[in-house]
């Protein structure tokens, strides 16, 4: 197995999935600010303040969530050079389970986790699609 082949899409595109979810969640945060004390290392109150947001925040979230799993489907078809699915597709499966990590770690509505876990594996496919090499007829 070469790296640059395969292992490589995978990590770029991961990073700057993961890289564009975190600026876009950082940037959720200035717009929807929580309440003092309402963090990771105190989960009531973390679940009460989230519970507070309006939908809007969690509904713009997904999109930020679809947004950061597009790109990195793009990056990772990117570094292959266009020609397989496959960093697409495993990107897709890592932002999955970086999503379930992050709804066992911090409470959050159910709708939201399950939504959340279904949008990125269509997101890093689209960045495929919209990224690949097309067939040029007559070649």
């Amino acid at each position: 197995m070469k790296f640059t082949k395969y292992v490589l899409p995978v990590v770029v595109g991961s990073a700057v999935g993961m890289f564009i979810i975190s600026m876009g969640e950082f940037g959720l945060q200035s717009v929807y600010h929580l309440p003092d004390g309402a963090t990771v290392k105190d989960l009531e109150a973390l679940k009460k303040a989230l519970l507070l947001l309006p939908l809007q925040a969690f509904l713009l979230l997904l999109g930020v969530h679809f947004v950061g799993s597009f790109v990195s489907g793009v990056a990772a078809t990117l570094v292959i050079k266009r020609v397989s699915i496959r960093p697409a597709v495993i990107v897709g499966v890592v932002l999955t389970f970086a999503g379930i990590a992050n709804a066992l770690m911090i409470p959050q509505p159910v709708w939201f986790s399950f939504a959340n876990l279904l949008i990125y594996l269509p997101g890093a496919l689209l960045g495929y699609l919209i990224t690949r090499k097309k067939e040029v007829a007559g070649q």
